[in-house]
């Protein structure tokens, strides 16, 4: 785990509509995996329901990592 230190930016731009208006985020300070999570260390979760069940793509789960964990 790295920490992630408490800090601020100004997110949006003027320059496209779509990321208007430009505003400051605060972030707390949180804690981090350095890795990607692996289809096991995931696999609790979806056990738990609290994850959605992803495919493997026919690669195999186990110590695998995948992008499975993204939340949505």
């Amino acid at each position: 785990m790295v920490s992630i230190p408490t800090g601020s930016l100004q997110m949006g731009s003027m320059h496209r509509d779509d990321e208007q208006p430009i505003h400051r985020v605060n972030i707390n300070a949180f804690k981090m995996s350095e890795a990607k999570v692996n289809w096991a260390q995931y696999q609790p979760c979806v056990d738990a329901g609290v994850c959605p069940n992803a495919s493997d793509q026919a690669w195999g789960k186990g110590e695998r990592p995948g992008n499975q964990c993204q939340l949505q």
